[in-house]
């Protein structure tokens, strides 16, 4: 069973955990002081005060704009807060700008990344940069030129075409962004760029740069990468000189942009990379630089005459130290001695203290002053930060203290601190009122918005910019509703517009509170019935077949509209006489829909009907002409959405279509409140905030009656690759509900922060699945994928839609196939997995009716069933009822304890249900004994290593040595008045039932004294050839080996090492009573019949008391630990055999009329004898050995030793594993997802394997046992 699951319990307990887990925030509507004024809000709606003022498609590009169109400056382009969000998304080669010293893992701060999409063009003069040095500053330096080999360093093997393509084009660019920008000839150039999955990084130092040698070493590179390929990463370097980081140079090419950050960082530093292991001299190169004498400064200690003070008086020309610099390089760059330098920067310490980014002095003279000073408006001095600015740095370089920038930039909007500097952002470097921060072109919300206007000094800048509907805006400038948009925090700063580390924080209409207003006075149940059902082969009732007294509105779906605004009833036209004669219930008119909304042939008549005051005029005629050709009570809108962004196949829409629409409903609502006053309006409005934004939909609010959010189709096939639908799936296409519940609540916070009162909000559910084809079978849960792009799921007899499936198809596959269906917590939803790949999410009756309970609770209107005949099936083969199973099986039908004393028994069944049998009352107490206990004590030797790798981390990882010893155990006999029996599952066409008892012994413990080294003999064994099993995994197939076992027996070693005994508890098997022949004699004294049903037909025997039978669970998942859910335990012949349950649960055994042993106990006090089977279920693979279990309150029988290793002891302990439950409360998980995961992933699981031992089904033991087979 998946994690979060519960496949026992009822609704209204899932959604007591789910509260439990994820409660409700909500808070009070502010009281209305005033009556709405219509003329006003139509004024303001007509100005854009309910609309975005712009359009936000560029945020579902999965690309930043091109660097052409943004310019070449990264302080333009737009922002990314996480490295997946970039690289995941987008396909392109991109360039990229960031903080050189602020970690792009976000273990250091906050990340940003500044992106555009690369389209450059190469210049045709690529050397423009060497022909513009001329006017780079210079000394009188004494040049010497110098020609040396560049360094080669490599680690793996050739990374393939695909990574060599997008080497080249990353480093073509990167020379074409280089041929653009001349101006950038005379300093360092650090860049980055990023195509496919490859990442580039170049640092070139300033000494280097001014001669034009970046783009022939590029050049040279491209052609390497093009004629050999390139590994899986590779580098080229000139570093290590004594020269400093001037003339360094490196090209980094690796699979991780981390890696080229840090490299970069490297060679700025004036460093080498050398943790590569691979190296060799590549091409020379020849530069220019200057002479380097070898002479000790000494600081000058000559009292200055008076002439020499006058002088220095006037300021000196300067040089700036670079990382690496000496006395003797700065000299050298100066032009001078060391004995001039020394004159120059009388301090006793300079050569010592010398500081990245200080200046000192190449002539006589004082050197400048820096120090920033605040500008006349009372502004500060404002700095924009550049890729390798560090606070020591600057303050070297403006004269000023770190602890000066920090004081300056409290204020400061996203100063996250010296520690977290953000590149292009402003900064202050002194006093005075902190700046407008810099534009995000990417922001939609916050005072980084393009186009803000300087706010007055000292302004709140929080509310610039708010988002529509009140959303939540974070510290990115990005709107959202959920916890993610709208959790505020500070940066340890505490300044304006900043986060902790690892969340986007939250500037404006913080919090997810739904707003509650007063109790609706009373509460509407909607059902919306589709009156083109007709067209479908099957489930498609008549109107008239609907049981309105289940509801208070139906809404008959869909009228739509022709060319001319007149009104088209084709699709619903049989139904419209019926409709309009129901009695109590309102009877309303639903127009438009998805398809009539989205088809190219008719999507544009609701734009048309709505964009000029003749048309609505038109449309307003036609529709009070129909409510009274009908007398219906009401209109209901569905308009699939105004103002739409990126439906595809048809052109967007505009917001001023979607303002249009609130003018088109205040213009019908004044007309019907004169002509038709009883008849009300509603809307659809979208649950997802990418489509409400462009809504006004507080303006509507004031004009309609009631609105209908349709919090359904929360997800579907379109999550495939689609990186915005699945939060916590980035690459989109996880197996999602689509009625989440967390999703729903979001939506409801959204509508209700916008200003709509709850009481006018009906609550969308639906009577269908979203399903999908799991990509793996097994793998079931909300982290697991399905396939795409087009949908694999299979589409229902009647719906006939891949990917969408009614409850009651649903039904009649539960009927009729083996489905495993449950509860998911997370999501509050149904789950129903069949035919190993088949997954659909849902909402049954229970859950809608404990959600319906819950949305009245929080004061909303009600709820919206679509749609109510999608619940009734008329097919062949399907079944009328909407509730499937929340067991393993299509339903459970517990048996009265009458059926023991009838004289002819009979149940009555469908085909598939599981019949849960009350206990046999026996006459007298009885004893019940079981015979010894053939197994094996597994116990595990575990060794501590520790490794050290190149940049010093240190990893402690174990090996391990695994015993298994023959053993014999003894079984406490069992007391009872009453013999509990295995379910057994109805099979078509099967007309006798047979019981098998399922007696369960109590657990004991085991005491074993492991032994180390020595002789070891078996006597008494017995011998037995295990069979071998299979396993899938992607494109991985794991076969275990059959081998010969040695089962029972009496263990002794002589000559070994005694360890401490060690205790462990175990619970056995349950054990059926069984003989040789075809059923058991004291349960099936009397034949029961079954009698084929369906499922509304009744069941037969009825419980009289409760409880009378013990649910279905799971005592042994079949195949260990390959089987998934729902099979039974191994027979002993390979093949599966259904669970079972007995007291306190249990599974497996015989159902039918099969034996399996025929091993004798007899009974003490009791009136019988009974002969008991030993159905202990025992898997080997690989020479491995465990007992798998499928109840979490059971251990397995093993002792783990555990040796710690040491270079000079070696100490031995024995130990015994710690009973707990395994990781997620659930040994399935612990079976699957961690072996899988070792199968998949060795380095990844030895990770995480500490969370696995001590599982008390004893899988994790197992797991890592298997997972040091496959990943050794």
């Amino acid at each position: 069973m998946a994690p979060g699951a519960l496949a026992s319990i009822g609704a209204s307990q899932a959604l007591q955990e789910y509260l439990q887990m994820y409660p409700i925030s909500t808070r009070s509507a502010p009281q209305s002081q005033a009556t709405t004024d219509l003329a006003s809000l139509k004024a303001a709606v007509l100005a854009g005060n309910y609309t975005p003022s712009r359009s936000w498609q560029f945020l579902r590009d999965p690309c930043p704009a091109s660097c052409v169109s943004l310019g070449l400056a990264s302080s333009a382009w737009p922002v990314y807060h996480s490295v997946d969000t970039l690289t995941d998304r987008c396909d392109e080669t991109m360039l990229l700008s960031f903080a050189l010293y602020t970690a792009l893992d976000g273990s250091d701060g906050q990340v940003s990344i500044r992106s555009c999409t690369a389209g450059l063009t190469v210049s045709s003069s690529s050397s423009s940069s060497s022909s513009s040095s001329s006017s780079c500053p210079k000394h009188n330096q004494t040049m010497s030129e110098t020609t040396t080999s560049l360094e080669l360093v490599w680690e793996g093997e050739s990374a393939g075409a695909a990574v060599q393509t997008d080497a080249l084009a990353a480093l073509e660019q990167l020379l074409a962004y280089e041929s653009q920008s001349p101006s950038s000839v005379c300093n360092e150039t650090m860049a980055f760029a990023y195509s496919g999955g490859t990442a580039v990084g170049l640092y070139i130092g300033s000494g280097l740069h001014r001669q034009g040698l970046l783009a022939p070493v590029v050049e040279a590179l491209v052609e390497r990468v093009t004629s050999e390929g390139v590994s899986d990463t590779l580098a080229v370097q000139l570093c290590g000189t004594y020269l400093s980081g001037r003339y360094t140079l490196g090209i980094i090419i690796t699979p991780d942009l981390a890696e080229a950050q840090v490299a970069v960082q490297t060679w700025r530093d004036s460093k080498c990379l050398t943790y590569l292991s691979e190296t060799a001299s590549w091409s020379n190169i020849t530069y220019s630089a200057p002479v380097v004498r070898n002479a000790t400064v000494k600081p000058s200690t000559t009292e200055a005459s008076s002439t020499a003070t006058l002088t220095r008086r006037t300021t000196c020309t300067t040089e700036q130290v670079v990382s690496g610099d000496s006395c003797a390089t700065l000299a050298a760059e100066c032009g001078i001695t060391a004995a001039e330098l020394a004159d120059y920067n009388p301090s006793s310490s300079l050569c010592s203290n010398l500081t990245v980014g200080e200046y000192i002095c190449c002539s006589s003279g004082t050197l400048p002053d820096n120090a920033p000073t605040e500008q006349s408006d009372g502004y500060c001095y404002t700095y924009l930060v550049q890729t390798g600015d560090t606070c020591s740095a600057l303050a070297a370089e403006y004269d000023i203290t770190v602890a000066e920038i920090d004081s300056y930039n409290t204020d400061t909007w996203g100063w996250m601190g010296c520690d977290d500097l953000l590149a292009d952002e402003y900064i202050c470097l002194s006093t005075g009122y902190a700046p407008m921060p810099a534009v995000i072109s990417n922001a939609v919300c916050g005072p980084q918005v393009n186009g803000t206007a300087t706010a007055p000094q000292g302004s709140d800048l929080s509310d610039l910019n708010e988002c529509p509907l009140n959303a939540c805006c974070d510290i990115w400038g990005q709107c959202g509703i959920t916890a993610e948009f709208c959790t505020p925090s500070n940066s340890s700063t505490g300044a304006p517009g900043t986060a902790a580390n690892g969340t986007n924080g939250c500037i404006s209409n913080c919090g997810t509170d739904i707003i509650e207003s007063a109790a609706p006075s009373e509460t509407f149940t909607i059902g919306y019935f589709e009156g083109f059902d007709q067209d479908r082969p099957c489930l498609k009732p008549w109107i008239t077949e609907i049981d309105t007294s289940a509801y208070t509105h139906i809404h008959m779906s869909f009228a739509t509209l022709n060319a001319d605004l007149s009104y088209n009833l084709t699709n619903i036209d049989d139904q419209m006489e019926d409709f309009a004669a129901l009695t109590d219930v309102k009877r309303i008119i639903t127009v438009g829909g998805w398809s009539f909304s989205t088809d190219a042939s008719t999507y544009d008549i609701f734009r048309e009907a709505v964009s000029s005051a003749d048309n609505r005029a038109t449309l307003i005629a036609n529709t009070i002409d129909l409510l009274e050709a009908y007398d219906l009570d009401g209109v209901d809108w569905d308009w699939e959405y105004p103002g739409e962004p990126d439906i595809p196949d048809i052109p967007a829409d505009t917001t001023a279509d979607a303002e249009d629409f609130f003018l088109f409903l205040l213009e019908l609502s004044e007309e019907m409140a004169s002509s038709t006053p009883d008849k009300t309006i509603s809307t659809t409005a979208p649950s997802s905030y990418w489509y409400m934004k462009a809504i006004p939909i507080l303006a509507i609010s004031e004009v309609v009656d009631y609105i209908v959010l349709m919090t359904y189709d929360l997800h579907g096939q379109w999550d495939y690759n689609n990186t915005y639908t699945d939060p916590g799936c980035p690459a989109g296409g996880c197996l999602r509900s689509h009625v989440n519940l967390t999703e729903t609540l979001s939506s409801l916070s959204m509508i209700t922060k916008a200003g709509v009162p709850s009481n006018m909000v009906v609550v969308g559910v639906a009577n269908y699945a979203r399903s999908f084809q799991m990509t793996e079978a097994g793998c079931y849960t909300a982290d697991c994928h399905f396939t795409g792009p087009d949908s694999g799921a299979d589409p229902g007899e009647c719906t006939d839609t891949a990917g969408y499936i009614s409850n009651a198809e649903l039904a009649a596959i539960a009927a009729n196939t083996t489905v495993y269906a449950y509860i998911d917590i997370d999501s509050n939803s149904n789950v129903m997995v069949w035919d190993d790949t088949q997954w659909a999410g849902y909402m049954d009756a229970e859950i809608k009716s404990v959600r319906a309970e819950l949305y009245e609770g929080i004061y909303f209107l009600g709820t919206a069933e679509w749609a109510i005949d999608l619940t009734n099936g008329t097919s062949s083969n399907s079944s009328t009822s909407t509730n499937t199973t929340t067991t393993t099986t299509a339903c459970e039908i517990s048996i009265d304890p009458t059926v023991w004393s009838e004289a002819t028994p009979s149940v009555t069944a469908v085909p598939g249900c599981t019949l849960i049998w009350p206990p046999l009352p026996l006459e007298t107490t009885t004893t019940i004994t079981f015979p010894p206990w053939a197994t094996h004590i597994t116990w595990r030797a575990t060794e501590t290593e520790t490794t050290t790798y190149y940049d010093g981390s240190v990893v402690t990882y174990h090996q391990f040595s695994t015993y298994s010893v023959p053993t014999q155990l003894s079984i406490a006999p069992v007391t009872t008045t009453a013999i509990p029996v295995w379910y057994v599952t109805v099979t078509s066409g099967q007309s006798t039932v047979y019981q098998t008892s399922s007696v369960e012994p109590s657990p004991f413990t085991v005491v074993y004294t492991p032994t180390v080294g020595g002789n070891t003999t078996v006597v008494g064994g017995t011998t037995s050839t295990v069979s071998g099993a299979t396993f899938s995994s992607g494109n991985l197939t794991y076969t275990s080996t059959s081998w010969i076992g040695v089962f029972g027996g009496t263990t002794t070693v002589v000559s070994g090492t005694t360890l401490a005994p060690s205790t462990t508890t175990v619970t056995p098997h349950p054990y059926p009573t069984t003989t040789t022949s075809t059923e058991d004699p004291i349960l099936n004294t009397r034949t029961t019949h079954v009698v084929a049903a369906s499922k509304s037909s009744g069941s037969g025997p009825k419980c009289t008391e409760a409880p009378c039978g013990i649910g279905c669970v799971f005592f042994c998942i079949s195949g260990c630990p390959f089987c998934p859910p729902g099979f039974g335990i191994d027979d002993g012949s390979g093949s599966g055999s259904g669970s079972g349950s007995g007291s306190g649960g249990g599974g497996g055994g015989d159902d039918d009329d099969s034996s399996t042993s025929t091993t004798t106990s007899t009974s003490s006090g009791s009136a019988a004898s009974y002969e008991v089977g030993a159905m202990l279920v025992v898997y080997y693979i690989d020479g491995a050995s465990t007992i798998c279990y499928g109840s979490s309150t059971v251990l397995s029988t093993k002792t783990t030793t555990t040796t710690t290793k040491s270079k000079t002891t070696t100490t031995t302990t024995a130990t015994t594993t710690t009973a707990k439950d395994c990781p997620g409360g659930n040994e399935l998980k612990c079976y699957q997802e961690y072996y899988y995961d070792c199968m998949i992933d060795c380095e990844n699981f030895y990770a995480t394997s500490a969370e696995l031992l001590g599982c008390q089904n004893g899988c994790g033991d197992y797991a890592l046992e298997q997972c040091e087979d496959l990943c050794d």
